[in-house]
């Protein structure tokens, strides 16, 4: 009787042993499946939304002749949208749960605080170009300072999209 009880207490203890290695692995998401979802959630919308920025550059960039207006519109319209696109992804970070989907995102979030920090240094440059210029050398010095660091900043905007689109085909392909 003994022996029996010991023999059930041992296939019990297996059978909850087994269960909770079980249910651990089915909370864990499969990277194909988390990277479907990734797709759908993060990678489709924030498209669409780069598409948008994209659009809110052209009319940036239709509004210099009008230097305020087109720094009113940098400021009010463009940053702030791209600081939604931003948040977002930092949004999408908590949910993810494989290291080469948050190593994806993590490098989504790169390329829009550079964004960001793009599109401040071009209001900034606005700024300064808002008529009445009193210093025309030193604006057009400030300017060419400005513009030096976005070429700095659109050359690392380019390496983290490279890297970016890189990992998505690398993913799509497993």
């Amino acid at each position: 009787m003994k022996k029996i009880r010991l023999s059930m207490m041992m296939i019990v203890l297996l059978i909850m042993s087994l269960a909770a290695c079980n249910s651990s692995a089915s909370d864990q998401m499969s990277l194909d499946k988390e990277f479907e979802k990734y797709r759908a959630e993060v990678i489709e919308p924030l498209n669409d939304r780069a598409i948008k920025t994209a659009e809110m550059g052209g009319r940036y960039t239709m509004l210099l002749e009008e230097t305020e207006e087109a720094y009113n519109y940098i400021n009010d319209e463009l940053i702030p949208y791209a600081t939604e696109t931003r948040d977002l992804a930092l949004e999408a970070q908590d949910g993810l749960v494989n290291p080469e989907i948050q190593e994806l995102n993590e490098i989504l979030i790169e390329n829009l605080e550079l964004t960001l920090k793009s599109f401040a240094k071009t209001a900034a440059m606005t700024e300064m170009n808002i008529p009445p210029i009193e210093d025309e050398k030193a604006a057009y010095e400030k300017t060419e300072k400005i513009y030096a660091e976005l070429m700095e900043l659109q050359e690392e905007i380019d390496r983290t999209s490279a890297e970016y689109e890189k990992r998505v085909d690398a993913l799509a392909e497993e």
